[in-house]
């Protein structure tokens, strides 16, 4: 009985959440490697772990700040690498030994330069929520195509390709489509036909399929092998017109 006491009070003693904190600096797509990050280590008993973060912009700043954490799940030494977008209530889940999680400042062209904010890693024992709607953690891609970031603007017959992150986990894809001018300016609808996205290996390779308008707006698988994403405007003739879109990778976790 007493060694039944001491296994559980054992059990129950142990830490079972750790929390990072601190303050990183907007680069605000200046090009500058970010000098400042939020890390959190620690090495774990076996099992599944989810990451939780929070971010807390300064106050009376009007901009819309943006980090990216990577992740790094260890099992007997061998890494499995994440990176995410963070923001207040993301998520991610992993079997490991050990975490390593860095959170840097990823925020847009002109966003808040040199001004700081907060940030807050929290790991907890178990996995996150997969029903009752759950969206997978995210990573939005921050390449400079045309001379636009998200959302890139494609002009009709024309495309636009994205390179899809190496060793992040992607797994699945939403694209968020608007007319460029939408509303009373424009008041022709989006067709089934209008725009498309191909699943590449290469720019110049042969594609693992396709995915039309009505497949946009949620997340669909990305096939095996994919390194770009060709998205291209249809339009043409009297329904010509230009959109903005902007890819949403969905990441495993």
């Amino acid at each position: 009985m007493q060694a039944l006491y001491e296994l559980i009070k054992g059990y129950l003693s142990k830490e079972r959440c750790w929390t990072a904190q601190g303050t990183i600096i907007a680069q605000g797509g200046s090009g500058v490697t970010p000098d400042r990050k939020v890390v959190l280590q620690q090495n774990l008993e076996p099992g599944y772990y989810t990451l939780q973060f929070w971010t807390q912009d300064p106050p009376g700043v009007l901009a819309s700040f943006r980090a990216k954490a990577e992740i790094l799940w260890t099992v007997k030494g061998g890494p499995i690498r994440r990176v995410i977008d963070v923001y207040n209530g993301a998520s991610i889940s992993g079997a490991a030994l050990g975490i390593n999680c860095e959170v840097t400042d990823a925020s847009p062209v002109g966003v808040g330069p040199q001004v700081p904010y907060d940030v807050t890693i929290n790991l907890v024992k178990g996995t996150r929520p997969t029903f009752g709607g759950s969206q997978p953690p995210v990573l939005t891609p921050r390449d400079v195509i045309g001379g636009n970031t998200p959302p890139y603007l494609i002009l009709s017959q024309s495309s636009i390709d994205v390179t899809v992150p190496e060793n992040s986990g992607i797994n699945s894809v939403m694209i968020m489509a608007t007319q460029e001018y939408p509303g009373a300016v424009n008041t022709i609808p989006i067709t089934n036909g209008d725009l498309e996205v191909f699943f590449m290996n290469s720019a110049s390779a042969t594609f693992f399929g396709s995915v039309n308008y009505d497949g946009f707006q949620k997340f669909v698988p990305v096939p095996a092998g994919t390194k770009v994403l060709r998205i291209t405007n249809n339009s043409f003739g009297a329904t010509a017109q230009a959109f903005r879109v902007t890819p949403i990778f969905g990441v495993e976790g």
